[in-house]
């Protein structure tokens, strides 16, 4: 039986990625229908070629106009809405075939499953988005940029289909194009809504993204004073508690702390709280640390872990290193069977990072624990052994100086 179902896809200059987006789609969906915004390459054609119905469109700087746009093309009784660079990849699963479970719901929150891996680290993180919702004249977008579907009033549910985004893996020269794009279009939308709160969280994120540490610890405090929520709220809670600690600024810890709440809500503080006790109060520190790692092993029970609005890899990465530290800064002869382990399991370490075991190691004088760091770094394949050679000259400027007798 037909469910209904219109695929819609915004697109330009999207060649490399479009093909892969509607194929994904095609086993769950009756049309395809694809919006051109001016592409300059072989988008359009490959739409065509991909069975999808093609419009052009003038782009306006909106992005909500240009999908309120795309949505007017649909017949389908339900859109859904997928980007050119992401796929469907769980087309199979039998929830897609009926159409009593698509009726429960006027609009469907999907897993959104973000790609950031490089060729050395795996990494992703997962949020939810409304992306199958009923085409009905009351659903629409709204804002030019980082644009939201109007869901007031309306019965929504999170359906199990998952979607992958590749975007974060594009070049270097087309994401700082990205950048600028998406800067003025938030200048826009400020313009137009100046207290919206998720207007601040994404001047935020931009400038996390941008490298302007300051501009985006004063943008995430006034999305946070401004009552942004959900799991753009925990972001900009990590985007205080990181400024506070890779910028040095124990004077904004008592704004930041204001903002915060329960550590139940935030477990994440009991990380950086521990980062910040690791010189002066280390027992603390490691309290902390096992008070998170409790809270990280219910979450992985319930399969939620690494969400957006629960706990993101890159700080349950941090918690496992300070545990590291902490234990070979503290210990006086290591079970090194257990350190070699915890190291595996982290995975993907930079050699700065692991320089920085060995300063420790070396200055507790601790020598097991070094050679452990140099035989996982020169069986890892992160770097050839003449690097690590090279490495363990230079933690010799770190070794603590033995006491002369006098």
């Amino acid at each position: 039986m037909s469910t209904g179902i219109s695929l819609a896809v915004l697109a330009r200059n999207e060649e490399n990625w479009l093909a892969n987006c509607i194929k994904s789609a095609l086993p769950v969906v009756d049309e395809v229908v694809v919006l051109d915004t001016g592409s300059e390459d072989r988008t359009i054609e490959i739409a065509k070629e991909n069975g999808a119905r093609v419009f052009e469109h003038p782009w306006k700087d909106d992005f909500a106009e240009a999908r309120n746009e795309l949505i007017s093309h649909c017949s389908g009784r339900w859109i859904f809405m997928l980007d050119a660079d992401e796929e469907l990849i769980n087309p199979e699963i039998p929830w897609w075939k009926h159409e009593a479970n698509l009726e429960k719901a006027d609009a469907w929150w999907c897993i959104i499953e973000n790609d950031q891996s490089t060729d050395k680290n795996s990494k992703s993180y997962r949020h939810r988005l409304p992306r199958l919702f009923r085409n009905r004249d009351d659903i629409r977008f709204k804002f030019p940029v980082h644009e939201n579907l109007t869901l007031d009033d309306l019965h929504t549910d999170n359906a199990p289909c998952r979607i992958k985004h590749h975007g974060y893996n594009a070049d270097q020269f087309d994401q700082q194009e990205k950048r600028e794009r998406n800067l003025k279009l938030l200048s826009k939308r400020h313009d137009s809504y100046p207290q919206d709160p998720f207007t601040h969280y994404y001047f935020a994120q931009h400038y996390v993204k941008s490298g302007e540490a300051d501009q985006a610890f004063e943008s995430a405090v006034k999305a946070l004073d401004l009552g942004v929520d959900g799991s753009a709220k925990l972001m900009c809670l990590r985007i205080c508690w990181r400024y506070i600690i890779r910028c040095k600024r124990p004077d904004k810890l008592d704004v930041v702390l204001a903002l915060t709440p329960s550590y139940e809500y935030f477990p994440e503080q009991w990380v950086f709280e521990a980062q910040i006790l690791r010189f002066t109060e280390p027992q603390q520190s490691r309290e902390y640390l096992g008070l998170f790692f409790k809270v990280v092993e219910q979450l992985r029970s319930k399969d939620v872990l690494y969400r957006t609005d629960t706990i993101l890899p890159e700080t349950h990465c941090e918690a496992l290193q300070l545990h590291l530290l902490l234990e070979i800064e503290t210990i006086a002869q290591p079970e090194t069977d257990h350190i070699l382990e915890t190291i595996k399991k982290l995975g993907g370490l930079d050699a700065s990072f692991l320089l920085s075991l060995m300063k420790a190691a070396i200055g507790a004088n601790n020598q097991p624990v070094v050679s452990v760091i140099l035989t996982y770094l020169s069986h890892s394949g992160q770097v050839d052994p003449a690097e690590v050679n090279a490495l363990l000259q230079r933690l010799q400027n770190y070794r603590t100086p033995s006491t002369k007798s006098n």
